[in-house]
């Protein structure tokens, strides 16, 4: 292994470090915020025993695995699906680096946006909008794993985080317009911002007509799953812009009407599926807006 390749290496397992420690915060906001608790205020700590988790126990992963997926105090057993979220999302955040962070976004429309490549000379000595579009990628990916979850335990996602996701997605593109690179482009945008609140619409016609499809096929009512998968569906559209959701759009209606007239009952897309969704799109993002483009021109 050459020193650039161990830059990388080092680089990236920081990286995935710090998406860990995002995950661990996840699995606190995904159960708190919908009872109304503080995500902030209160430490972690055992729902039973109510005993506080000391520091070297709240280690992302190995903090379970040292404890063996036991509470320190009580014996309560500790739910592996702690371990797995810190896991999976320090994975995310260190794939996330090789493919768009140290190949100088060579993944994006129109990338590469940095002729250099490595960490060494994207990270060490920061490309601000490569950093920047990376840490924006990283958010949607945290606010999907959190929505993930909350619909995992069968409760809503509250309005105020959907709210805060649209905001935040629309706004900082609407800030810093290099964080849609995909840009007005096929029309012409009154602004980049008309971008991601036109993502966001069309992310809410997905996730509703998604969500009503497998209604439908389990013969169930829309209730908190519809919800949820809807709530998804906007922080897609706000962060990749109209440009970015719509061919993963077109995609998913003509495979759920597929599966519709085939009277399949095997769900089109759920919930926990748009996290990988968006990971896989985020690293195919360039060939398929080519393909988009062929098609429009």
């Amino acid at each position: 292994m050459n020193a650039h390749h161990a830059i990388d290496l080092t680089t990236a397992l920081w990286l995935g470090g710090i998406g860990a420690c995002i995950g661990s915060f996840l699995n606190v906001v995904a159960y708190r915020l919908p009872i109304g608790m503080s995500v902030i205020w209160k430490p972690s700590h055992c729902p039973k025993c109510r005993h506080p988790i000391r520091a070297r126990d709240n280690v992302p992963v190995f903090g379970w695995l040292w404890l063996r997926g036991r509470c320190r105090d009580c014996g309560e057993p500790i739910s592996p699906r702690y371990a797995i979220v810190e896991f999976l999302m320090g994975l995310a955040f260190f794939a996330l680096a090789y493919f768009e962070l140290f190949s100088g976004g060579a993944n994006l429309p129109d990338g590469p946006i940095s002729p250099l490549v490595g960490a060494a000379d994207n990270v060490w000595i920061p490309h601000g909008p490569l950093s920047g579009l990376y840490a924006y990628h990283a958010l949607l990916l945290s606010l999907l794993v959190c929505v993930t979850l909350i619909d995992l335990d069968r409760q809503k996602v509250p309005s105020k985080l959907i709210g805060l996701g649209l905001a935040t997605g629309v706004g900082l593109a609407a800030w810093f317009p290099f964080l849609h690179p995909a840009g007005p482009r096929f029309f012409e945008d009154a602004s980049i911002g008309c971008s991601g609140l036109t993502g966001a619409s069309i992310g809410w016609v997905v996730g509703m007509t998604s969500a009503r499809l497998i209604a439908l096929l389990r013969r169930q009512p829309l209730a908190k799953a519809g919800r949820n998968l809807t709530a998804g569906f906007i922080f897609l559209g706000a962060f990749l812009g109209w440009q970015g959701i719509f061919p993963m759009a077109a995609v998913l209606l003509i495979a759920g009407i597929s599966i519709l007239v085939k009277n399949s009952h095997k769900d089109l897309i759920t919930t926990k599926s748009l996290a990988p969704i968006a990971m896989i799109h985020l690293a195919i993002w360039k060939s398929l807006d080519e393909i988009v483009r062929s098609l429009v021109s």
